[in-house]
């Protein structure tokens, strides 16, 4: 009786382990994929205010 309990009770800490890492990687790859998108968002800025002689097409929040 008290080996099915252990089994029970490890099965349920390594459900809950692996639970807890898939909602990690989940979150670190939704932050990895905005990383990158503001990453290319600024050498996109970057490119465009280099070729258009001056003038600001990125405000990116700048208060313009």
């Amino acid at each position: 009786m008290a080996s099915s309990r252990t089994f029970l009770l490890l099965g349920l800490a390594f459900a809950v382990l692996f639970l807890s890492s898939e909602i990690s990687a989940r979150e670190l790859a939704e932050t990895t994929a905005q990383t990158q998108d503001s990453v290319e968002k600024a050498y996109n800025c970057d490119q465009v205010q280099g070729h258009e002689h001056g003038h600001d097409h990125c405000h990116g929040g700048h208060g313009h």
